[in-house]
């Protein structure tokens, strides 16, 4: 009977082992070659550890020493020859068991790689103490998963906020993984507010937020080696609230904290006011920070368009090579990638123009881009396709309905269509109807911010084989409730429902149904957001992206998380109109999601 895959991998680590240590000189000069940090083409090599020169030292003195014997006194005595053959086959055990013992105990974290995807050299650095190198190759997600016991060293940093203090945490044997923790000064003022009631109706909420999030809410946004965003901090007590963070690319960070609410402001259900948010930043400058060694190298984003692509392996891959490596994503799972920085070639020679801001003088795009590492969209609708006619030619009726959200899919949707492979840039504000045909297909909009989805008409709601529905921000705006939310968008689902099987009591036609989650909300503190008391926090937004995935979940929906993609570049949103993501890096890859999910190309 053939071994199984399990012992075939523990012959091979076995046989690669007692190799290594028969051939020393080839063990202490073998390489691996990685990218250069400040050139994907450079490549730098990094020797064999001393531990496994050490350890084939060892063995060949063994070696030698026992031949020595064997020479000067022949036949040895049957004492000696048991005891010395003992001690080297202990010695030859002991090495096996460790290597075993390496590959199939390699600690189980998120914050390590795993034992497959590592070589006996980088897990031997681990074990050592040394600092193991991320890549995009093996991502993880999500960033903030809590760190745990991991072994951290911690420093103040210097703030510009009397009232507040902060650390930087590394962990010591995983470099760009770190925590940042920030501890309330004034012992009066951590009394008073934690002595408030959460402003929320429901009782289970306010207890999750009393102890899990805190009276204050924080803005951390990491740049350099990889963007990354988040306001959901935890709460430790004692107003002391902590960011755990762990990226997937080596090279320095950027490390920039904002104040943003206080006096749970963040999720205040029981009154109408804006929530003041102070947009405050407690460092005077975005704070370096250098965990990793210079061995790490900083991986950029693939480029958008070209002949060949780098890939983290270190190879310069075809992009058929590179395509054939990854799976098609899951149409039922959401979206999971990195914001890395764009690729050099790329900023220098655009593969199509990059969009000014239209508001303020910061970057909208061109600095960061959005790239999924595990998985592709297998669909001829992506950006710069030449012919989208495989999206056109099968008989389909695709309905997108909500709010403006929706809108500007439908509006990057037939931007597409047209054969353009620029970033769109037109806004509008019209609420339709929209109808376009495109040879075999048809694509429709029928706006509901709110409730206008009870005027549908459901004899036609039925007919569609792909239904869209973006939904919730308007909701959120006028401070509507969790309650309110939840209603409103299972009766949508429920409508749905009732309309498909009118249509089609036998189900016997197959449907796709996609829900859209808004953009993240970014701090809006001047102009119609205070003046119209704007009630859009991420705070909120996160717990109703939350309960939109149960009832997804429930209902058979598909879920575009725009949320999820697009937080780590919340601040660009205040480039564009303050509320969409269009024109921005974030919104090809949500259309490419939208095309998949909805069913519309070969």
């Amino acid at each position: 009977m053939p071994p199984s895959s399990h012992n075939r991998r523990r012959s091979g680590t076995t046989e690669a082992l007692l190799e290594s240590m028969a051939t020393p000189d080839a063990a202490s000069s073998s390489t691996d070659t990685v990218p250069s940090p400040s050139n994907p083409v450079d490549h730098v090599n990094v020797n064999a550890t001393s531990v496994l020169d050490r350890l084939s030292s060892t063995t060949t003195a063994a070696s030698s020493s026992s031949s020595n014997v064997r020479t000067s006194s022949y036949p040895p005595s049957s004492t000696w020859t048991f005891g010395r053959k003992r001690r080297i086959y202990c010695q030859v055990l002991a090495l096996v068991l460790l290597g075993v013992w390496i590959h199939f105990e390699w600690p189980r974290s998120e914050h390590v790689p795993s034992s497959s995807s590592m070589g006996i050299h980088e897990k031997t650095s681990y074990l050592l103490g040394r600092s193991v190198c991320p890549s995009p190759a093996r991502p993880h997600f999500p960033v903030d998963q809590p760190i745990g016991g991991y072994a951290q060293k911690c420093s103040k940093a210097p703030t510009v906020n009397p009232d507040f203090e902060v650390e930087i945490c590394p962990v010591k044997t995983t470099c760009n993984s770190f925590s940042v923790r920030i501890r309330r000064t004034k012992s009066a003022e951590c009394e008073r507010l934690e002595g408030l009631d959460v402003p929320v109706d429901d009782e289970d909420l306010g207890k999750f937020l009393k102890e899990h999030r805190g009276p204050d809410s924080f803005f951390l946004r990491t740049s350099g080696a990889q963007r990354w965003v988040s306001e959901l901090s935890d709460y430790e007590g004692d107003c002391s609230y902590r960011f755990d963070v762990t990226l997937s690319n080596g090279g320095p960070v950027w490390l920039e904290l904002y104040w943003f609410y206080t006096e749970y402001a963040y999720f205040n259900e029981q009154s109408k006011a804006w929530p003041e948010n102070h947009f405050e930043s407690l460092f005077s400058a975005p704070m370096r920070l250098e965990t990793c060694p210079e061995r790490c190298p900083m991986y950029y984003a693939p480029r958008l368009r070209d002949d060949e692509t780098f890939w983290p392996t270190g190879l310069t891959l075809s992009p058929a090579d590179h395509t054939s490596r990854l799976p098609d994503c899951s149409l039922e799972e959401r979206s999971s990638g990195l914001w890395l920085q764009r690729h050099p070639m790329d900023v220098i020679d655009p593969p199509v123009p990059v969009i000014a801001p239209i508001t303020g003088f910061k970057p909208l795009m061109g600095v960061y881009e959005y790239f999924k590492p595990q998985c592709k969209w297998a669909h001829r609708g992506s950006q710069f396709e030449f012919d989208h006619q495989k999206c056109t030619k099968k008989k389909k009726k695709v309905l997108l309905s909500g709010d403006s959200h929706g809108r500007y899919v439908l509006n990057h949707l037939k931007h597409r269509l047209d054969n353009q492979t620029t970033y769109f840039s037109t806004m509008s504000t019209e609420h339709g109807p929209f109808h376009y045909e495109y040879d075999q297909l048809t694509v429709d909009f029928w706006w509901s911010a709110r409730e206008e989805y009870l005027g549908f008409d459901t004899k036609e709601l039925g007919t569609y084989d792909s239904i869209l529905f973006s939904y919730g921000a308007w909701e959120l705006m006028v401070g509507s409730t969790v309650d309110v939310f939840r209603r409103k968008l299972e009766g949508y689902f429920k409508m749905v429902d009732e309309a498909q099987r009118a249509n089609d009591p036998t189900s016997s036609r197959h449907r796709e149904k996609v829900f859209l989650v808004g953009p993240p909300i970014p701090p809006r503190v001047t102009g119609m957001a205070r003046e119209k008391a704007d009630q859009r926090t991420n705070h909120r937004f996160a717990v109703w992206r939350d309960i939109a995935l149960d009832l997804c979940a429930q209902y058979g929906w598909r879920v575009v998380d725009q949320f999820q993609i697009a937080t780590p570049v919340t601040l660009e949103i205040l480039a564009v109109d303050g509320g969409h993501l269009s024109p921005g890096s974030a919104h090809p890859p949500i259309i490419d999601e939208v095309i998949a999910k909805l069913g519309m190309c070969q």
